[in-house]
């Protein structure tokens, strides 16, 4: 990217990031983030934002990120407040050092050997919102609805979580992966696959 495409970025989020500040309450509990790439070799620039603020019934996510590669993403919070490389397995991994989802509830260990997020063969008919408590227990904490890069390569978009509350991300990254949670396509691998950006909340 050029330092003035760079630039016109970074004034695109921060007019953006301003405005979700000002309709929020005053009152209301928020945390934002800078979104990096992130690959093998380690942590790199920034593409994008993310806000997150408390609403009364709900955690609501604003994420823009450009450039970014089109199409659907999951995302994801997970443990560690930490977006570098891991090694598992004897093998560097994106976003290694990130750790598990969050997942205070244990609902991952229910999941061996299940797809936990419903595939759409039309990926714009996602949810933005997650279901809600009655799946508390079906999947972690963490996951979050996928989100949809656009083909020219931009990301402007807003879902929900009924589950979540600002004051559990505080210290913990978020993380999008290079494809869905899980597709149609057999030639994709379920779970997202490679994890290619990530951000990290403050305290």
């Amino acid at each position: 990217m050029s330092n003035s495409s760079a630039l016109s970025s970074f004034l695109q989020y921060a007019i953006a990031t301003l405005l979700v500040l000002l309709a929020a309450p005053s009152s209301a509990e928020m945390v934002l983030a800078p979104v990096y790439r992130i690959s093998t070799d380690g942590v790199h620039e920034q593409i994008g934002t993310v806000v997150a603020v408390q609403r009364e019934a709900s955690l609501e996510i604003r994420l823009w990120l450009d450039p970014f590669p089109p199409g659907w993403h999951a995302m994801h919070v997970h443990d560690n407040p930490d977006c570098g490389p891991a090694i598992e397995n004897g093998v560097s991994v994106a976003g290694g050092a990130a750790g598990g989802h969050f997942d205070p509830n244990g609902a991952m260990a229910d999941m061996v050997g299940t797809q936990h997020m419903p595939a759409v063969r039309d990926g714009k008919a996602r949810q933005s919102s997650d279901p809600g408590e009655q799946s508390s227990n079906l999947r972690p904490l963490g996951d979050l609805p996928a989100v949809y890069t656009n083909e020219r390569g931009t990301t402007d978009t807003r879902i929900l979580s009924y589950r979540l509350h600002v004051g559990q991300i505080r210290g913990r990254s978020l993380i999008l992966h290079a494809h869905p949670e899980t597709t149609d396509d057999p030639r994709l691998p379920s779970g997202g696959g490679p994890k290619i950006a990530c951000a990290i909340f403050p305290d």
